[in-house]
C-alpha cells in the first residue's frame, strides 16, 4: 500500500495504518540503536532509543497528526518489544495516562477482565514527530493472568436472590475476614486516640508479588485492595490503603498521610473554639486574652504570639504566622519555575470535597493529637491538608510539606513501593531548601534545621549526620553500608533519600563524587524543574529507581542543554541508583564516569623521600604522595593485611586499627602521619578516598607494609625512635652504610640526653656538634645540624 492510497480509506482505518506504517519504519531502521538496562529483578526496565540526532524518519512515514495517531504508534511500539518486555499479550495493557507536553507520553497498566495487575506499568515516550525514545516498564508475563482474574471476581461477589426474586449483592465470608484484616490493621497503624474505623473501598486486584519484591519470578496473587478510613472525619485524620489476600493476610500497605502542605487557612490547634470538625480554631477570638485571636486564614493580619503565660511550652509562638507566610514563596515556586497554580493547579492543595484552591494547615497539633508528633508534620493526601507540631514551622520543613502536594498530584498518588517513596522525600527536601533560601538567603542543604529535631538528613555530607534509627547515618550511594534494608522508617524512605540527594547536590555544586568529576555550576531551581517534569511526565506511582534515573535524564534532556544534562547524567550514574543496590545480592559495579583519584601515594619516614615499606616497631609511619585531586580528604585505616581486598568490603576497626585524615594540598600533593606501630606484623595501610568505610578500587588504594624487629646484616636500614631498635653505619654498614665521600661519626647530642650518642653518616671525620633535634633524621646529615 502507498501513501496516495491511505487518502481512500475511512477516518479510522487511516489513522491505524498511518500509525503503523510510521512506527514499522522507524523501528525497523533503528532497531539496533537502543540502550537495555535491566531491573534488580533481571527484568527489562528502561529501553532508551539513542535517536536524538542520528536517526531519522524513514522519508516514506508521515508525521502522525491526531491523537489517535500518537496512541496507535505507542501501541506498535510496545508490540515490537514485547518479547524483551515480557510481553507475550499486549492485549493486557490498559491506558490509564495520556500527557501531551512536549511530545506524547502515554501509561499502561496490565488488567485482565477489568481488574488491575499492580504495581505493573508500561510507559512509552513519543517525540513530538512521532519517533519513540524512552519505555520504562515492569510487567509480568500475560501467562494465567485470566483464570486468576476470572476466580478474583468470582470470589469479590457472591450473588444471591432476596424474597422477591432481586439480585442483591454480599461480600462472602472469606472477604468479611479480608475486611477484618484491614481493619485491624489499621488500629495498628493509626494514632490511639482514635478508636473507630470504616472501609471507605474495596477493590479487586491481581497483587504482583514477583515485581513488588524485586523478584524475577512472575508470581500473581488475587487480592484485594481496601481503604480505610477514621470514622469521625471519614479520612481527615486517618486514611491507608492494603492490599490484603485470600488469607487475610497483608501484603502491602500504601498510608495516604505523608509528608507535606501549606494552607492559608492556619488553624491554632492550643484552641478548641468548639465550632470545627477538629478541636482546633481558626480566626476565633479568645475570650480571657482579649483581643487576641486563634488562627489565621487568608488575608487576615498577623496574630502574634501565644498569649497563655500559664502555656510556657507554647506562650510567645509565632508558628501560625510562620506557616501563613512561608506558604506564599512555596506557592510562587510552583507558579514561576513549574508554571502550574499550586500543587492541584487550582490555587492550592485542597482535595477530598475540599476547596481546590485552598490550603489548610493545623499548628501545634500535639495539643490535640500528642500522638501524631513524634515527626515533625505530615500531609493527608485525602484532604490536601498539612499538620504541624510545635516548633516545625520553619521555612525549609514548611517547604517541604508542600512539595508533597505537588508530587503526589503530579503522579495521580504517593508512591507505591519505597523507592518512589524515597525520590518523594529527596524531592520534597530540596523544594523546602529552595523555600528556605528564598525566605533567609542562604541553603544549608539540612532538612528540619532549626527544629530542634535531631536527626536531619544532610544532603552535603550525608554520612556525617545520624538518623532517627540510632546508630545509622545516611547514604551517599545505593551500594553505601549506612544505606537501610530494614523494615523500619517505611523500608528506609527518609533515611535513604540522601543517596539520590547527594547526587543532586553534586549536580548544582560540582566535585568528586564517588569517582567520578561533577561539573556543577547549576542551580537548585534547575534540579527542582528537572524532578517535576520527572513526576508529570515520566514517573509513576511504581518506578524504581533505574526508571526514575532514566526519567530524570529525559526531564533535563527536554529542559536544558547537552552540557547541563551530561553533568546530571554523571552525578546520577556516580549514584549507583541504576544499580541494583546494597538491598540485593548484586555486587556493586564500578560508575563508567569513576576513576582513582588519589594519585602516587607511598609509605615513608617523617623525613624520608623514598618509599619504605619495612619498620621497626616504635618507628613512625608516613603517608606521602602526587598526582592527587586537590583538597581531597581521605580516611586513613592501619589494619592487618588482607591481600583479598573486594569491592564492598568493610574497614572494621578493632583494638590493633588506628585512624586519622589525611587531605591533599591545593596543589594535589598529600603528606601526612598515619601511626606508630609497635607490634611486629604485616598490615595494610588504607586510603578510603572517598570516606566511606568500604573497599572500592576506583576510589581506595592499599598499601602493605611489614613491621619486624631490626636485624644487623640484614640490609635494611630502621630508623626507629626507641633507641635499642636503632641502627646505625657503624652496627652494620650494609644496613645503614655511608655513601661515597662520607664518614661514619660517632655523635653525641647536646640535647640534654634526649638522644644518645649513635653513629651516623657525616661529611667531615670528626663533625662539630651545633644541637640534635629531637626525632630521626633522614640519611642528609645537615638535619642534624652536623659539618
Amino acid at each position: 500500500m502507498v501513501m496516495r492510497d491511505l487518502k481512500r480509506l475511512p477516518l479510522y482505518l487511516f489513522a491505524t495504518a498511518l500509525a503503523s506504517s510510521f512506527c514499522a519504519s522507524w523501528v525497523s531502521a533503528q532497531s539496533s540503536n537502543v540502550n537495555v538496562k535491566r531491573g534488580p529483578d533481571g527484568r527489562v526496565a528502561v529501553i532508551e532509543f539513542n535517536n536524538n540526532t542520528a536517526a531519522t524518519r524513514s522519508p516514506q512515514a508521515a508525521a502522525p497528526s491526531s491523537a489517535q495517531d500518537f496512541s496507535q504508534i505507542a501501541l506498535a511500539t510496545i508490540k515490537n518489544y514485547a518479547a524483551l518486555l515480557g510481553l507475550s499479550d499486549v492485549s493486557t495493557l490498559a491506558e490509564t495516562r495520556h500527557k501531551s507536553d512536549m511530545g506524547e507520553h502515554y501509561s499502561y497498566t496490565q488488567q485482565v477482565n477489568g481488574i488491575p495487575v499492580v504495581p505493573t506499568f508500561v510507559n512509552v515516550h513519543l517525540r513530538p514527530d512521532g519517533r519513540p525514545y524512552l519505555i520504562t516498564s515492569s510487567a509480568v508475563k500475560p501467562s494465567g493472568l485470566k483464570w486468576k482474574a476470572a476466580r478474583v471476581k468470582r470470589q469479590f461477589i457472591q450473588r444471591q436472590f432476596n424474597k422477591r426474586g432481586r439480585r442483591r449483592f454480599r461480600l462472602p465470608g472469606r472477604l468479611r475476614a479480608v475486611k477484618r484484616a484491614a481493619l485491624n490493621a489499621a488500629r495498628r497503624d493509626a494514632p490511639p486516640e482514635l478508636l473507630e474505623f470504616k472501609i471507605k473501598s474495596i477493590k479487586p486486584e491481581l497483587f504482583a508479588e514477583g515485581i513488588f519484591n524485586q523478584r524475577p519470578d512472575d508470581n500473581v496473587i488475587p487480592a484485594y485492595e481496601i481503604k480505610v478510613v477514621d470514622r469521625i472525619t471519614s479520612g481527615e485524620l486517618f486514611s491507608s490503603s492494603y492490599t490484603v489476600n485470600k488469607k487475610a493476610e497483608i501484603l502491602n500497605t500504601v498510608p495516604d498521610i505523608k509528608h507535606a502542605g501549606l494552607d492559608r487557612w492556619v488553624y491554632d490547634c492550643t484552641f478548641d473554639a468548639g465550632t470545627q470538625s477538629v478541636p482546633c480554631a481558626l480566626d476565633d477570638p479568645d475570650p480571657v486574652f482579649i483581643p487576641y485571636i486563634h488562627g489565621r486564614s487568608e488575608g487576615m493580619p498577623a496574630r502574634g504570639g501565644l498569649p497563655d503565660p500559664s502555656d510556657p511550652a507554647h506562650f510567645g509562638q509565632t508558628d501560625v504566622d510562620d506557616i501563613y507566610d512561608y506558604l506564599l514563596p512555596a506557592y510562587n515556586i510552583t507558579v514561576n519555575q513549574f508554571g502550574i497554580d499550586g500543587p492541584n493547579n487550582q490555587g492550592g492543595t485542597g482535595r477530598g470535597g475540599n476547596p481546590p484552591g485552598s490550603t489548610r494547615a493545623f499548628a501545634f497539633l500535639e495539643v490535640s493529637f500528642p500522638s501524631s508528633c513524634p515527626y515533625q508534620s505530615v500531609y493527608n493526601m485525602n484532604s490536601g491538608g498539612i499538620n504541624f507540631c510545635n516548633e516545625a514551622a520553619v521555612p525549609d520543613t514548611v517547604g517541604h510539606e508542600y512539595a508533597h502536594a505537588i508530587s503526589t498530584t503530579a503522579m495521580g498518588g504517593t508512591g507505591t513501593n519505597t523507592q518512589m517513596q524515597t525520590v518523594e522525600e529527596t524531592f520534597s527536601d530540596f523544594f523546602g531548601e529552595a523555600v528556605e533560601r528564598e525566605i533567609l538567603g542562604t541553603i544549608d542543604w539540612q532538612d528540619g534545621t532549626n527544629t530542634g529535631y535531631p536527626y536531619p538528613r544532610d544532603h552535603k555530607n550525608p554520612r556525617l549526620a545520624e538518623s532517627e534509627l540510632i546508630g545509622f547515618m545516611h547514604p551517599a550511594v545505593h551500594y553505601d553500608y549506612h544505606y537501610y534494608c530494614g523494615p523500619l522508617d517505611n523500608g528506609g524512605i527518609h533515611l535513604n533519600a540522601t543517596a539520590l540527594g547527594h547526587a543532586l547536590y553534586m549536580f548544582i555544586n560540582g566535585g568528586f563524587y564517588n569517582g567520578c568529576d561533577i561539573p556543577g555550576g547549576n542551580d537548585i531551581l534547575d534540579a527542582l524543574k528537572i524532578f517535576y517534569r520527572g513526576f508529570s511526565v515520566y514517573f509513576t506511582t511504581s518506578s524504581q529507581y533505574v526508571q526514575i534515573v532514566a526519567g530524570l535524564n529525559s526531564a533535563c534532556n527536554d529542559l536544558y542543554p547537552a552540557n547541563v544534562c551530561s553533568g546530571l547524567a554523571t552525578a546520577l550514574e556516580a549514584s549507583e541508583l541504576s544499580q541494583p543496590g546494597m538491598c540485593s545480592s548484586t555486587p556493586e559495579a564500578q560508575p563508567a564516569c569513576a576513576y582513582n583519584h588519589l594519585g602516587n601515594l607511598k609509605t615513608t619516614f617523617q623525613y624520608g623521600n623514598a618509599p619504605a615499606t619495612v619498620f621497626a616497631p616504635g618507628e613512625q609511619l608516613w603517608l606521602k604522595g602526587s598526582g592527587s585531586a586537590p583538597n581531597l580528604p581521605s580516611n586513613i585505616y592501619f589494619v592487618a593485611s588482607n591481600p583479598t581486598w573486594t569491592t564492598g568490603d568493610r574497614f572494621v576497626p578493632d583494638t590493633s586499627t588506628w585512624i586519622t585524615t589525611i587531605t591533599s594540598d591545593p596543589f594535589g600533593n598529600t603528606f601526612g602521619y598515619v601511626t606508630t606501630p609497635d607490634q611486629t606484623g604485616f598490615y595494610d595501610v588504607i586510603v578510603d578516598g572517598n570516606q566511606d568505610g568500604s573497599y572500592e578500587p576506583w576510589n581506595d588504594k592499599v598499601l602493605t607494609v611489614e613491621v619486624r624487629n631490626p636485624v644487623d646484616g640484614d640490609g635494611l636500614c630502621y630508623r626507629g625512635f626507641a633507641p635499642g631498635l636503632r641502627e646505625d653505619c657503624h652496627s652494620a654498614p650494609i644496613d645503614c652504610g655511608c655513601g661515597a665521600g662520607n664518614y661514619c661519626s660517632n655523635v653525641a647530642c647536646e640535647d640534654g640526653g634526649y638522644t644518645p650518642p649513635l653513629w651516623v653518616c657525616t661529611k667531615s671525620p670528626a663533625p662539630k656538634v651545633r644541637v640534635c633535634l629531637s626525632g630521626e633524621p633522614d640519611k642528609d646529615s645537615n638535619w642534624w645540624g652536623l659539618k
